[in-house]
């Protein structure tokens, strides 16, 4: 299997319904991260959704991480992360919080990443989320 052992960022839940009005909360996780550290990446989120916030997760938290974050006016939101340490290889890499606003399907979708091990480029896959709201 060429991907095991590699990178993985990705959305969970995965699928999730949401009444109009309604809040949810996605985790962005990382699965074999060990020694990544550092990266950018930008979060596309539907117009059917409106961005309340991203909180840095125990992946970042753990190894004196930080987070930055800039929304732009297209729904696309950049993020930048750093940690100082690297020994977690697993975790929460942040928790976005998103409210529905329109019926229909809403994509979140992690595009766009570069991911570091000090000066090392590492290779990722990407699993994204759908919203449905109702």
């Amino acid at each position: 299997n060429p991907d095991e052992g590699s990178l993985v960022i990705f959305l969970a839940p995965v699928f999730t319904p949401l009444v109009k009005g309604e809040r949810v909360q996605l985790n962005l996780l990382v699965s074999n991260g060990k020694g990544l550290t550092s990266g950018t990446m930008e979060i596309r989120i539907d117009p059917k959704l409106k961005f309340h916030s991203l909180v840095a997760g125990d992946f970042l938290t753990a190894e004196s991480g930080t987070l930055q974050q800039t929304l732009g006016k297209d729904g696309l939101l950049k993020v930048t992360f750093s940690r100082t340490g690297s020994a977690s290889d697993s975790g929460t890499l942040a928790t976005l919080e998103l409210e529905g606003l329109a019926p229909g399907n809403a994509p979140v979708l992690v595009q766009g990443g570069k991911y570091l091990a000090g000066a090392n480029p590492i290779s990722a896959r990407v699993v994204n989320s759908l919203v449905t709201v109702e």
